[in-house]
């Protein structure tokens, strides 16, 4: 049996993400003022926290992510096998930094049913690659004149 998630941004700076309606992860901003910082979230499912970079730079063994911008829903996350995981979540600002990450360790079971806390705090993280660009708080190719929500971008 698999567990479904999806993700949402919601006011107040937390984030929820629920699976199957069986398994909910509350993502919090610690101090709550981090989420008024952060304009979009990226929540990544990946094989364990241990191998995660503390500093909110890209996830390792990524098995699957969604990304979300305040103010607008997710897509699904998809189905998840019951197993044990590692959720790993990083927020950015208006300025394209990761300012916010974090990781938490899930062991999900079938017919499970909990809430799981991650939480998010400050870090010095990345910001654009050299040849990219900050446009609406997020990074696109140097050179782009037109980029779409979905963050494909048109020369």
């Amino acid at each position: 049996m698999g567990l479904r998630a999806s993700i949402a941004l919601v006011l107040g700076g937390s984030l929820l993400l629920g699976c199957g309606g069986e398994y909910s992860v509350l993502v919090r901003f610690g101090p709550d003022s981090l989420g008024d910082e952060v304009l979009r979230v990226r929540v990544s499912v990946v094989e364990s926290c241990a191998d995660q970079p503390a500093d909110g730079g890209e996830p390792r063994a990524v098995l699957r992510e969604v990304e979300v911008v305040r103010g607008r829903t997710a897509e699904a996350l998809g189905e998840l096998e019951p197993g044990q995981y590692g959720l790993y979540g990083r927020g950015w600002s208006e300025d394209c930094a990761v300012v916010a990450s974090g990781c938490v360790s899930v062991d999900a079971e079938a017919g499970g049913d909990d809430t799981v806390e991650l939480d998010l705090t400050p870090v010095d993280g990345p910001g654009c690659a050299s040849d990219e660009v900050c446009r609406d708080g997020s990074c696109h190719p140097e050179g782009a004149t037109q980029c779409g929500d979905d963050g494909d971008c048109d020369d």
